[in-house]
């Protein structure tokens, strides 16, 4: 029986190299580490810095109960570490995606930061410690740099690359 001659086996695939990430795309993943450090810090502040939450409580409410003034704090507490755990995790989801070239990492990124400005409005028109203040802007100017930076034309090609 006479055997034919196989094809030459495929040229193996050559692995892509990985684009340069722009200048932008660099700053941006650096300045998301830096909303994380601060999400998490803000969170470890709330804990250390309890008294100052009860001493809010107590100003706003001159009359209220040892028992009650104790679970607002709590509960004032936990709901700042729970946002900001998530906001520090959501900053290195982020970070993580953008900083690969994910295409739809911007757009989850831009949404954020919408919803982000929604709710630093909402906090504008409530009492606040100037602290807490501060930090909230801080964290929403670095957003907003961060969200600029990623939808600026020197980015483009980086995340056009990507989709998944």
């Amino acid at each position: 029986m006479q055997s034919y001659p196989s094809a030459p086996p495929p040229p193996a695939a050559q692995p892509q190299p990985q684009p340069q990430r722009p200048r932008t795309v660099q700053t941006a993943v650096v300045l998301m580490y830096a909303g994380a450090a601060i999400s998490a810090l803000t969170a470890v502040l709330s804990v250390v810095g309890h008294k100052a939450i009860r001493k809010a409580i107590v100003a706003r409410l001159p009359h209220v109960g040892a028992v009650a003034l104790h679970r607002d704090v709590v509960a004032a507490v936990a709901v700042v570490v729970i946002v900001q755990v998530i906001g520090a995790a959501l900053w290195l989801w982020m970070a993580w995606a953008n900083g690969r070239g994910r295409g739809w990492a911007r757009i989850v990124s831009a949404v954020l930061f919408g919803l982000f400005t929604l709710d630093v409005v909402g906090t504008l028109v409530r009492p606040r410690a100037a602290a807490t203040l501060v930090v909230i802007l801080v964290l929403w100017l670095v957003a907003l740099v961060t969200t600029i930076l990623l939808f600026l034309r020197e980015s483009r090609p980086f995340f056009q690359q990507r989709t998944y």
